[in-house]
């Protein structure tokens, strides 16, 4: 791990209750996406991030139908900002089996 106060940022942001329609996929999305963008780890970081959300949103009681790899790709589109949260966050709350 190479930046340990920016994944302890990602951790600290996606808990936030500033958006009225913070639900649980978007918190899951926000978390992915800071991950993304914050490049703690030396490779993989949109792995990584995909199963801290796919992790987020089992650990909240809403398991996804899909596997934390589908939502890699997605990430990739993220940390290049071609999309915003809000993508990964309604495909989060599309893949939910609860």
């Amino acid at each position: 791990m190479e930046d340990i106060p920016a994944l302890e940022a990602a951790i600290t942001r996606h808990a936030s209750k500033n958006r009225a329609d913070a639900d649980n996929a978007w918190r899951a999305a926000t978390l992915a996406a800071t991950v993304v963008r914050s490049r703690p780890f030396a490779c993989r970081n949109e792995e990584v991030a995909a199963l801290y959300a796919y992790a987020f949103m089992v650990h909240a009681g809403e398991p996804l139908a899909v596997e934390a790899g589908h939502l890699a790709g997605m990430l990739v589109r993220v940390s290049i900002t071609e999309i915003s949260i809000d993508m990964p966050a309604a495909f989060l709350r599309t893949a939910r089996t609860a």
